[in-house]
């Protein structure tokens, strides 16, 4: 079982979301070269190694923002041992649950102090909420829209948290939208890429033409059916905090440790299989991640994985696992 421990720590609808979402807290700005970069990483779930990373330019006043292309197509190199053996594109790989990605410098330094201290504050006026059926036990703080959704608003976050909260999920579905290759949300959410052909064809003048090429616009719209209670916030506390072996069962995973590990907690962390049945106790892992707070996890929903017990401390994560609603039922917008 490999353990690791990483150390390398807006769209064509954004005045329709923006008209609804003023956070009390404004989002950060990447002011310097280093912060400007984002760094995506794909991860073998066999073996828990790196198969591949790519810096990229993220999107500013002076600069377009740069795409990983290049992951869409991979055929091995010297360093993957032999880990995937066809040429499957990074949304199949995905789906399939051969990997995950990793990105870093998705928030700022500030962004990411407020975002932790605003959870631990929320959470110290919720009750822990345990389900011994399930084998966990955690504190789950949901955005407002989320606790609406499922009649359990004494479990919202304060507005301007759940407001924030929204907004960096945004920022992620952008990255996805504009920055990893269009096998991914073309694979998992049946996403077609913009191009000349396509606007060509529907017409430029319809205004609804991009909505069926972002994830950013299907979120804005209301259009991406999530899990129960999510996007939230579960806040794992020592010495039982942990949530069991299980698997989403949606197209996309995104998960967001808040807490810095060694530092806000021991133990705990992220426990991937990549068995399609695992037995909780009698397979292990194939590996563990603990990777530096503020980095996004990106992963299918048929992997199984768990939130490990906390020994001590306290471990804050963002989560939300979703799919794009069937075309046929409307969902109210947010």
């Amino acid at each position: 079982m490999v353990v690791l421990h990483r150390k390398d720590s807006e769209s064509a609808c954004s005045s329709l979301y923006q008209q609804r979402m003023v956070a009390d807290e404004p989002l950060d700005t990447f002011k310097d070269d280093e912060k400007n970069l984002l760094l995506v990483e794909e991860v073998s779930m066999r073996k828990g190694i790196s198969m591949q990373s790519v810096t990229l330019r993220r999107t500013n006043s002076d600069n377009p923002a740069t795409t990983c292309d290049e992951f869409s197509r991979y055929t091995g190199n010297n360093n993957t041992n032999n880990v995937l053996s066809d040429d499957s594109s990074l949304g199949e790989r995905l789906k399939s649950g051969q990997t995950l990605l990793q990105l870093s410098n998705v928030l700022t330094d500030k962004e990411l102090k407020y975002f932790l201290l605003s959870s631990l504050a929320a959470a110290s006026s919720h009750e822990a909420n345990a389900d011994p059926d399930k084998g966990h036990l955690y504190t789950r703080m949901s955005t407002i829209s989320a606790a609406q959704r499922e009649g359990k608003m004494e479990t919202a976050l304060p507005e301007s948290l759940s407001n924030f909260m929204e907004r960096i999920l945004e920022r992620i579905l952008s990255i996805v939208d504009q920055q990893l290759c269009p096998s991914v949300r073309e694979t998992l959410f049946g996403l077609k890429g913009t191009d000349d052909d396509d606007n060509n064809n529907n017409n430029s003048n319809n205004s609804n033409n991009y909505d069926e090429h972002s994830l950013v616009c299907l979120f804005q719209t209301g259009r991406l059916q999530f899990a129960k209670r999510e996007p939230a916030i579960n806040v794992y506390r020592s010495p039982f905090g942990h949530i069991g072996m299980h698997k989403d069962n949606f197209d996309l995973t995104i998960l967001v440790p808040l807490s810095c590990p060694e530092e806000d907690f021991s133990g705990g962390g992220t426990a991937f299989w990549h068995q399609k049945f695992p037995k909780e106790g009698l397979d292990d892992p194939a590996f563990i991640l603990r990777p530096p707070a503020g980095t996004v996890l990106l992963f299918g929903g048929q992997v199984s994985h768990c939130g490990l017990h906390i020994r001590n401390g306290t471990r804050a994560v963002f989560v939300c696992s979703f799919s794009r609603s069937p075309i046929n039922v409307k969902e109210n917008t947010m």
